[in-house]
């Protein structure tokens, strides 16, 4: 499978479970792996959606990893957080993870060229100081929809 055909497959994924709750998607041509999410009332957040075929080996220890990396916008390099999300999503597995932009870069690691690069273990094989998936599992967007405590606004910005 192509990266042009994962990437199709995250953006279907994504759409698919956005707009039964009234969120639309639109690409962004001028922000790489850059989305608008529309939300009701006319209102628009961005999101740099990152995106993984499933998980992948770790090293020689055998562990299942995710590995993300977010690339700065170049055109704007003093603007890192340009973007108000970072969507994460395995398509493999179905799974999507929706954070806040800062938080990404809070708890990922900044590497050489603007890039922040974030990992977890989905499967342990063996001592590791990298973080378990379920850290991150507040992220999910499924829970946050199923949960029915799906908000991408924050309080101050939410219409009384």
């Amino acid at each position: 499978m192509s990266g042009q055909d994962v990437h199709r497959q995250a953006e279907v994924l994504l759409l698919n479970r956005l707009e039964p709750h009234g969120i639309g998607l639109e690409r962004l041509p001028d922000l790489p792996v850059g989305y608008a999410l529309l939300l009701p009332g006319g209102r628009m957040k961005v999101a740099k959606v990152l995106v993984r075929p499933g998980p992948h080996r770790r090293g020689r220890q055998g562990a299942l990893g995710m590995h993300w990396m977010l690339h700065s916008d170049p055109a704007a390099p003093l603007r890192a957080g340009f973007e108000d999300y970072v969507a994460l999503v395995d398509v493999a597995r179905q799974a999507v993870w929706l954070m806040p932009s800062p938080e990404f870069r809070s708890r990922a690691s900044a590497v050489a060229g603007g890039r922040w690069h974030l990992d977890w273990l989905v499967a342990r094989a063996g001592r590791s100081r990298i973080a378990d998936e379920a850290e991150f599992d507040h992220y999910r967007l499924e829970q946050w929809l199923e949960d029915g405590n799906w908000r991408l606004e924050p309080e101050s910005e939410r219409a009384v």
